[in-house]
């Protein structure tokens, strides 16, 4: 399980616990490769959890990457984004202070709180201070959960 917690109680914990369908006969690259995620987020007006398969295979590695990128302070792209637009990150630059990694959560993974037919807004985010995340240890977590739920099928040119 990843987990990014922050000093004023917000938390973040994430874990793959399989994939959105059976292999058995399935041969489309996109179907045989979602994964369901288990999502736990603690924000200021609550708490809530949600399991959804909201990430492909290779977005939790490309995830697992930028992370890993971003704890060696790496330049990176400031957002990531998915196929679907359940949860991204991002990267604030507030003015005059230390930035901070934004948690995004939409749609099927949007707090309880949230009013589905508008954008998010503070209520359906958590930040964290870049500064004290331990993102190589999330970056290595993805990598071992990636490990029991590796890429099945992969695109036919």
């Amino acid at each position: 399980m990843a987990a990014l917690t922050s000093g004023d109680g917000s938390v973040f914990e994430f874990d793959i616990v399989g994939y959105e369908f059976p292999l058995s006969g399935m041969l489309d690259q996109f179907d045989s490769n979602w994964l369901r995620l288990q999502i736990r987020v603690v924000h200021p007006r609550g708490e809530w959890e949600v399991t959804d398969p909201c990430l492909l295979t290779w977005e939790v590695k490309e995830l697992a990457d930028w992370f890993a990128a971003l704890a060696h302070g790496k330049l990176v792209d400031p957002s990531l984004e998915f196929t679907e637009p359940n949860v991204s990150f991002w990267i604030i630059q507030p003015p005059s202070r230390q930035p901070k990694l934004r948690v995004c959560f939409a749609i099927e993974c949007a707090p309880p709180w949230a009013d589905p037919d508008s954008a998010p807004s503070k209520d359906s985010w958590v930040e964290f201070p870049l500064s004290a995340l331990e993102l190589e240890v999330a970056s290595e977590s993805l990598h071992q959960a990636l490990e029991r739920y590796p890429q099945r099928i992969r695109a036919v040119a």
